[in-house]
Formats: C-alpha cells, structure tokens, sequence
C-alpha cells in the first residue's frame, strides 16, 4: 500500500494553554512520538502539519514538515489542504499529534473498507458513531486523492 501518512499538529492549541500538543510529555516521550511508532510501520511516508516548533517537529520526527498554506491557523481542514499538495501517494491517512494509542491495523482497516466500498475516504468508527473530521479533532480518515 502505497500511502502518506499525516499527523496534524498544526493547531493554536488554545484548549492546552498554548501548549503545543504534539509536544507534551506523556510518560517518557512527546505525544507526538506515540503516533510516529505506531504510524510509521502502516505508511510509506509521513508528513507533518505543524505551524509552530517546525525545527523540532523535524529533528524528533526527521519527516518533511509542511506549513498551512492558509493564515491565521485555520484549523485541521487547512493542514490536511496544504498537506494534500504535497503528499505523493494515491492515499492519504489523517491522524491528529495527540493519539498516542493510535492502532496499529488503523490504516489496514480504513484502506481494506475504502476499497470494498469503492468509496474516496473511509473513516474511522467507534461502534456508536462515526469518528471522521469533528469540530476540534480528527481520529482517523483515509482520503483516496
């Protein structure tokens, strides 16, 4: 499967004090570094929305690190734009800095649905609701470009 990975970190993180979110410390790592481990096996590449602490986004992550395209932190619709422009695959998986339990069959199981479906995204799903963009945050979404 040939898919680009996407963890959204780009956010004002206004709920956290200002605090960037993929940079917390959980236990003995960032939260962002969680979602590296368990992304990183489940793509061919991954990219990183990030508008602030770019410099050490890259040197934790060593992935390219894209800007919104957008001003004035538009949310995560404008990362997954301005990363959309430059991933390289057919599929791109979304996934937010602050999953740090993120599965590690999500991808598999959003990519095997989205094409059983013949659909052009595949969410992921609680069995309650659909998990997909919410207002604030992303759990999982697979978008075929």
């Amino acid at each position: 499967m040939l898919i680009t990975g996407v963890i959204l970190a780009g956010g004002r993180a206004t709920r956290m004090g200002g605090h960037d979110k993929g940079l917390v410390q959980f236990k003995d790592k960032y939260l962002i570094e969680y979602v590296l481990d368990s992304l990183r096996p489940q793509v061919s590449q991954v990219l990183i929305s990030a508008n602030r602490n770019q410099s050490q986004y890259a040197k934790i992550s060593a992935c390219p690190i894209i800007a919104d395209s957008f001003d004035n932190y538009q949310g995560p619709l404008a990362g997954m734009a301005s990363t959309l422009a430059a991933a390289e695959t057919d599929y791109v998986f979304f996934v937010p800095c602050d999953a740090p339990l993120l599965s590690s069959q999500l991808v598999a199981r959003l990519y095997s649905h989205l094409i059983q479906t013949q659909a052009d995204a595949s969410v992921a799903y609680d069995g309650k609701r659909l998990q997909p963009t919410e207002k604030r945050s992303i759990h999982g979404f697979l978008l075929k470009i």
